[in-house]
């Protein structure tokens, strides 16, 4: 009887070890919506598993969410030249992974301007609090350290960082916006200013800001802003 209970203790054991291990290891799926930094971009297609998901993606505002699988390699297609029977081989123009740790990001596709890897993607959490103050989340996608200065504030941007900031008690129609670029140098405090304009400022509405390397374009920036209703969830509808 004793060794029967033990054989049976042990067989739990295992068996619960291994239902562990399969439950470790089954694929887990997420989400993401896509925005087109440049021109929208229209008949590309990604698989899951077998099944073809075909989209688009504008540049005005997101897409709806789209599902795929977590912690593997994710690759968006185009149409290219019909194989020999007949149906159109897949192109790739961008890859990815999303981690299910970093779970429902925007994917921002900035046009490359080359025909392998075409499109550069880089995931953001928009994680914009809903608490009644106009904010703006800045990610510096590009290969600079920037200094910024939004109306009155000056900050402090390194590559590959986001920020969100407050902008309250603006009394006009706009606000001056500078950002300059850290440059390699013998000089660590080397700046160039690359940007400086006015923004539009409306009470009630926050701003998503994303600000990438120009390809082909050494010591260039390009900037872009969506604009979302403050307190609520973060989905830019207009530029």
């Amino acid at each position: 009887m004793h060794h029967s209970l033990k054989f049976l203790l042990l067989a739990s054991l295992l068996i619960s070890g291994i239902t562990a291990q399969a439950q470790t290891d089954a694929p887990v799926k997420t989400s993401f919506s896509a925005l087109s930094w440049n021109q929208s971009i229209r008949g590309i297609h990604y698989f899951v598993g077998s099944q073809r998901i075909d989209l688009s993606i504008p540049n005005g505002a997101p897409t709806p969410a789209y599902e795929c699988w977590a912690d593997s390699k994710l690759t968006f297609y185009k149409d290219g030249p019909a194989d020999a029977s007949g149906e159109p081989t897949s192109i790739p123009i961008a890859s990815t992974t999303i981690a299910s740790n970093a779970p429902d990001p925007l994917l921002l596709f900035i046009d490359q301007g080359n025909q392998t890897d075409q499109y550069r993607i880089a995931h953001i959490q928009l994680r914009l609090k809903a608490n009644g103050q106009d904010l703006y989340r800045i990610f510096n996608l590009s290969e600079f350290n920037l200094m910024t200065q939004f109306d009155e504030k000056r900050l402090a941007l390194d590559a590959g960082k986001d920020l969100t900031l407050t902008l309250p008690g603006i009394n006009g129609p706009n606000f001056g916006v500078m950002i300059a670029l850290q440059m390699p140098s013998e000089t660590p405090q080397e700046w160039q200013l690359a940007y400086n304009t006015f923004w539009p400022y409306r009470a009630g509405r926050s701003g998503l800001i994303f600000i990438s390397d120009r390809p082909n374009r050494p010591g260039k920036i390009d900037v872009r802003r969506y604009y979302i209703p403050t307190q609520t969830a973060p989905e830019p509808d207009s530029q």
